[in-house]
């Protein structure tokens, strides 16, 4: 048994829509009319949140990516 089960009243969908990750990343420069947090936007590919953190190393940033699950969209980032 699954921690949360998927309630099918709720979701047209039957399996993830995303796939997501997590990046911390030390020495990217802050855009500064975005000092918090920064989402950008790739139309029908994916989208990614950009936030300030701190880490036992010092300040860095969180990149938080989130890839839309669609057929041929992997080759298309990569390139």
């Amino acid at each position: 048994m699954r921690l949360l089960e998927r309630d099918a009243s709720r979701s047209p969908y039957d399996k993830p829509q995303r796939a997501l990750a997590l990046t911390y990343v030390h020495g990217m420069l802050p855009v500064p009319e975005y000092s918090r947090v920064s989402f950008n936007l790739i139309p029908e590919m994916s989208e990614y949140f950009v936030f300030p953190a701190l880490t036992l190393s010092g300040p860095c940033f969180r990149v938080f990516p989130c890839r839309k699950r669609r057929k041929g969209c992997r080759q298309l980032m990569v390139q």
